[in-house]
């Protein structure tokens, strides 16, 4: 009986604790929402930033004067943009974290003319491949 009680009170706080991760994915979208469009660089602008069911931060951005036809990513190519990502959480260390607690956060890249291009995800299992 103990140790039902004791599964339930663990399912009850993960449930809890997830539900307000959710909650704060979702007031940081908005907070990130009130600054966009953010031109991050001469390349990209982040239009928006949503949160999506599941602990999901996505990140919504158009690559400035680039068509999606005209871009041809290898599989090493996009594993060198995901490797570059994973690199820069290093100094992002509320990204680090959210991500260690399960947030999984999604960039996704569309063109100038709206049209999709690219996405890369960080997970959790992900962080094991941060250089040093």
């Amino acid at each position: 009986m103990k140790k039902l009680l004791f599964i339930l009170v663990c399912s009850v706080m993960m449930f809890a604790c997830g539900d307000a991760l959710q909650q704060q994915i979702e007031v940081a979208a908005q907070l990130v929402n009130n600054s966009c469009p953010q031109k991050l660089n001469e390349q990209i602008t982040l239009t928006s930033v949503q949160a999506k069911p599941g602990l999901v931060l996505e990140y919504n951005a158009t690559l400035n004067n680039v068509l999606a036809k005209d871009l041809n990513l290898s599989e090493s190519t996009m594993l060198q943009l995901k490797q570059q990502m994973l690199d820069a959480l290093k100094f992002d260390q509320q990204a680090y974290k959210m991500i260690q607690n399960g947030v999984s956060y999604k960039y996704k890249y569309y063109d100038s003319t709206g049209q999709f291009a690219y996405e890369v995800t960080i997970c959790q299992d992900d962080l094991k491949n941060i250089g040093n």
